[in-house]
């Protein structure tokens, strides 16, 4: 998992299976390997992470943001600093409208996630594609037994859009 910052990430693999535990949920794991990170953030340059998504409602969501800005659809995190003249969800809607246009002209919903797993489906993959992320801080994670806070908290991930052009 990736710690609290800012960083650049490359996209190693990803797994569909089950998460083994209480429920054993199934889940979508995802492997990045950081390759920038700005001073201050938690997990070294040469890392690597696992973005673990469960195939729930908001599971699916936040892997969907990911994807759309994985592919180069999305806006990047300049185009959301303050200063910036573009308008986020407007920028937003329309990176999801083309992503969702790539999957349709492919024959399905889901089939680079499927390539990025390494299915033959004849659909990019987002292996070896970079994305940015900033990681934050969401609700704190609870201990079971006792309903305290960990100290821990959940992660939040703002993407960001990595241009073709710096791809490499």
């Amino acid at each position: 998992m990736l710690g609290f910052g800012r960083y650049r990430v490359r996209v190693v693999g990803a797994t569909h299976g089950v998460n083994p535990g209480r429920a054993n949920r199934e889940t979508y794991k995802t492997t990045l390997q950081v390759v920038a990170a700005a001073e201050g953030s938690e997990t070294p340059v040469g890392s690597l992470a696992t973005m673990i998504n469960f195939i729930t409602s908001a599971g699916l969501s936040e892997l969907k943001r990911f994807a759309v800005h994985a592919a180069g659809f999305g806006p990047t995190l300049a185009d959301r600093e303050p200063s910036a003249a573009v308008n986020i969800k407007e920028a937003l809607v329309a990176g999801e409208a083309a992503y969702d246009a790539l999957e349709a002209q492919l024959g399905y919903s889901g089939i680079v996630l499927e390539a990025t797993e390494g299915i033959a489906n004849g659909a990019p993959s987002l292996a070896g594609r970079l994305v940015d992320v900033v990681v934050g801080a969401g609700k704190p994670v609870m201990n079971p037994q006792t309903n305290a806070p960990t100290g821990d908290h959940y992660r939040t991930y703002v993407w960001g859009a990595v241009p073709d052009a710096e791809q490499a």
